[in-house]
């Protein structure tokens, strides 16, 4: 930049009679700097202007925003189709970008319209030749599509026209329109400086200047980047000086800076954010050790800008951002996407609990809410504990107060403008909100908000002037297009301190210490990707640019901003995950392989240590509180299950039985496996009570099958509180419980038709039973429920049903320490304790037996306890004998004050 501001003076041109043009508005900042400081007294600036300013003021025109020309090419397109033959507009919206750039391209080019749209035509009836029938529809459908082009392209371009608008493409094609007028009009001198690959409409106004002795370009390449016929990174320039008139016959001196001493180390670095956070620190040891040189970080890949600033944001360096951070990364862009779902998937007056959780979850809402005095708390405690998983909307917002923010929040969308202006007032509360808080997130989220209040202003505009936008899911994918152009700016020093940027915004600016990421092949440089309708050879036959030239332009960028550093650290992911290769760019094979005499090239790798540490198993020393308040749990009483739990890990117990600490039931659409258990634990009781101490018959089997449905469904309702709607997946679980029920009844009722007898005896059996513990001075209870006792012709029967999948394996005992080692005997645990609560029972009758029935597995029907001696005498002799040893040492276990609860692996 400097040297270009020296030649800028040694023109010997007053500043008042020049204008400079340069690529991009920070480009005119640096070099205003860069003059200011080569000028000894006071002197007005020279205008200088962004080459994109400078066709503006050329054409005229002013360039149309992005989400406009998606409407304006709609309404053309709508113009010049039949209502049957047209796209819907989110249909249109997914090939209406591509198109726009494409009609872009050609304008700046200045590519002759009709030439082109008959050359392409015939491109594509030529290409139909080679496809068979089975693809001669397609290919119709895509030959009426460009027969549409030529009618839109200049029904759109008018269309722009008529309101002094364009695109940056038509702007371009207006400019050169009115050069002659403007170079007659304006007798400043034109510096056009540090520009490279030239649309022809550049190319045009550039050469016009030169040509009238108005105008002067100063190209920003090293000699040894243009003398290199084979380097791409000088292609554009070397094509310039052979073509151009004005330039052939002047000689072509550049400065020499590349070729000077540099240091450059390529660092292998694992994964994308491993980069960002490496980059920062090296920024930061470069500013600290080098604090009167320039420092870049140049973000290859843009979306690393989070963790990069988090980075380096904890150095005292300072810093600066040129790129802005985008609006849809914000959480405030999370709130309205969450509230846009919401009401998506409202129906019939109700939304999802999900969605409504998922929304009050968004950063500041439910503290929005409070503030507005709608504490949605209470009400979602309510909501859970009652496992609705659809709720009203009216229930969402006082009945009798129109104006309430939870109304604007959950009220019905009837008509979108309303829906927009309550998005609107819903901005202005967080604003007013936010702004009473101190807290830093509370002042970015105010910002926030803000930029968001401004784009849904547009958005309302919008939907009033276009007619395109018909339901709320076209007014999102307009959102969204409106957000994702949108940045938030960094307000910060953009001439000192560390400056983190993307490549194309270093264009003309340099910088001692430069650190690059994301140099792998596929990123830096882009490689073959063809965002655009247009074929290569149509691109090629018309001077557009391919992905050639686009490779040409990132390796011009790059070598461009190495030249004139000292200190270059070129980081790139060794990880080929996902579509990264893990291939170094071939920027770092040219440097290693072309490498030059004074370049030192230094490789590295960032070795990064994933392992984990280990860890001790956590224990819990039982502390005096700790015994006193497993006293009250034994004197409340031990149920199977705690006591399994015990067994399956310590620690667990000390959390759910101890602290009390339970997961939270969470509010769900489909019936979990506990909910499944309740259903059908509840209704096979439902259906045995009325037979209770009589034998059954096949005639009582078919009185409860007509009984099962309405019982289903009133169990049903009370999980899920009054509403009988079953649909998806609890439609398909309901009806797989209905079968298993009924599989269940039929095999029991094929047993009793052969002549086997049942009878009922007991169901949902509560017990209660004290017990003495050697060691403990009090005694301890055990509690539970058995879920059926009954007699199958002379045996007695002890039975707990599971819902899940059990196999007989884990039934059978080989080792009364295997409770112990292995969670899978757990049921096997559970079963023989409540045999052993029920040994006055079973001692009444000469066969005894306790097992499961498992529904997931009902072909074993009734599938009972059993030891390596076999099953007919499984609970008889020493079994009982053996399981009170273990389940006294279980409880002396737990109660033991040496023993802490410590963590099972």
């Amino acid at each position: 930049m400097d040297e270009i501001a020296e030649k800028i003076i040694d023109s010997k041109k007053d500043f008042d009679s020049i204008k400079i043009v340069v690529p991009s508005r920070r480009a005119a900042l640096y070099l205003k700097n860069a003059l200011g400081r080569q000028i000894q007294k006071p002197i007005f600036a020279p205008e200088i202007v962004s080459i994109e300013n400078f066709v503006e003021e050329l054409s005229g025109f002013k360039k149309v925003t992005a989400v406009d020309t998606l409407f304006e090419l709609y309404a053309t397109y709508k113009d010049i189709t039949s209502e049957k033959d047209r796209d819907s507009f989110d249909q249109f919206l997914g090939w209406a970008p591509l198109i726009l750039s494409d009609f872009n391209e050609m304008d700046a080019h200045l590519v002759d319209s009709k030439m082109f749209f008959d050359f392409q035509f015939s491109y594509h009836e030529m290409s139909q030749w080679t496809k068979n029938e089975s693809q001669v529809k397609l290919l119709q459908n895509h030959l009426n599509f460009w027969r549409l082009m030529p009618a839109l392209y200049e029904g759109f371009g008018q269309r722009l026209q008529k309101k002094q608008k364009g695109t940056l493409g038509l702007i371009f094609r207006e400019a050169v329109e009115n050069l002659e007028f403007y170079t007659n009009e304006n007798q400043k001198h034109h510096f056009f400086v540090g520009f490279n690959a030239l649309n022809q409409s550049e190319s045009n106004i550039i050469q016009e200047f030169i040509s009238r002795n108005k105008g002067t370009v100063y190209w920003d390449i090293d000699q040894y980047i243009f003398e290199d016929k084979t380097h791409a990174g000088g292609k554009f320039i070397r094509q310039y000086h052979k073509a151009w008139k004005s330039l052939r016959t002047q000689k072509t001196s550049f400065e020499v800076n590349y070729a000077k001493p540099k240091n450059i180390t390529f660092v292998g670095v694992s994964k994308n954010v491993a980069q960002a956070k490496y980059a920062a620190q090296l920024a930061n040891e470069l500013a600290a050790d080098h604090p009167d040189q320039k420092t870049a970080v140049v973000l290859g890949n843009e979306s690393l800008l989070t963790p990069t600033i988090s980075a380096i944001g904890e150095s005292n360096e300072g810093w600066n951002v040129t790129m802005g951070y985008p609006l849809h990364n914000t959480t405030a862009v999370d709130f309205f996407e969450h509230l846009f779902q919401l009401h998506l998937n409202s129906k019939g007056g109700f939304v999802l609990y999900k969605d409504l959780k998922s929304l009050l979850s968004t950063p500041w809402c439910f503290s929005l809410l409070k503030f507005y005095n709608a504490d949605f708390e209470s009400q979602l405690n309510d909501i859970e504990s009652k496992n609705l998983y659809r709720i009203q909307q009216n229930m969402l917002w006082p009945p009798k107060d129109s104006n309430a923010i939870s109304k604007c929040f959950f009220g019905p969308v009837d008509d979108l403008g309303d829906f927009i202006e309550r998005l609107i007032v819903i901005c202005d509360h967080f604003i007013k909100f936010l702004s009473q808080k101190e807290a830093r997130s509370a002042l970015l989220s105010l910002s926030y908000y803000k930029n968001i209040k401004v784009l849904l202003n547009r958005l309302l505009d919008m939907q009033k002037a276009h007619s395109a936008i018909e339901n709320l899911s076209l007014l999102l994918l307009v959102f969204r297009t409106l957000i994702k152009a949108e940045k938030i700016d960094f307000i910060g020093e953009p001439l000192d301190g560390i400056q983190i940027m993307g490549l194309l915004e270093t264009r003309l600016l340099d910088f001692e210490n430069v650190v690059i990421t994301n140099l792998n092949e596929g990123i830096l440089p882009g490689g073959k990707k063809n965002n655009s309708f247009l074929p290569f050879d149509l691109k090629k036959k018309f001077n557009l640019p391919t992905f050639i030239e686009n490779d040409a332009i990132y390796t011009y960028h790059f070598y461009r901003l190495i030249q004139r550093a000292k200190r270059v650290f070129l980081l790139y992911n060794t990880e080929s995950d996902g579509l990264n290769s893990g291939e170094m760019s071939r920027f770092l094979y040219q440097l290693k392989y072309l490498k030059h005499p004074q370049h030192k090239i230094t490789e590295k790798k960032l070795v990064l240590n994933y392992s984990t540490p280990k860890t001790a198993a956590r224990s819990i020393e039982k502390t005096s509180r700790i015994q006193q308040r497993l006293r009250e749990i034994g004197k409340k009483g031990f149920s199977p299950s705690s006591l399994a739990l015990f067994l399956r890990n310590p620690l667990d117990f000390y959390y759910q039985k101890v602290l009390k600490i339970r997961e939270r039931k969470p509010v769900e659409s489909t019936i979990n496996n506990r909910d499944r258990g309740n259903l059908v634990h509840e209704v096979l009781e439902l259906l045995y009570t009325p037979f209770k101490n009589q034998i059954l018959t096949p005639q009582d089997f078919d009185k409860m099958k007509t009984e099962l449905l309405p019982l289903m469904e009133k169990s049903y309702q009370s999980i899920y509180h009054g509403t009988q709607q079953k649909t998806g997946r609890n439609h398909i679980i309901f009806e797989v419980l209905k079968k298993s029920i009924l599989d269940f009844l039929t095999s029991e009722q094929k047993l009793v038709s052969q002549g086997n007898q049942i009878q009922i005896l007991h169901l949902e059996q509560k017990f209660e039973k004290e017990i003495e513990v050697p060691g403990l001075n009090f005694p301890i209870k055990l509690i539970g429920i058995v879920d059926r006792i009954d007699l199958f012709n002379d045996t007695l029967r002890i039975i707990d049903y599971k819902t899940g999948m059990v196999q007989p394996k884990q039934l059978k005992l080989s080792d009364w320490n295997i409770f112990y080692e292995d969670d899978n005997y757990a049921y096997l645990f559970q079963i023989l304790l409540y045999a052993w609560v029920q040994k006055p029972l079973l001692d009444r009758h000469p066969k005894a037996t306790a097992g499961i029935i498992s529904f997931r597995n009902l072909p074993q029907y009734f599938m009972p306890f059993s030891s390596n001696q076999g099953t007919d005498d499984a609970l008889r002799g020493q079994t009982f004998g053996h399981f009170e040893s273990v389940l006294l040492e279980v409880i002396g276990d737990i109660f033991n004050p040496e023993l802490n609860f410590t963590e099972k692996k």
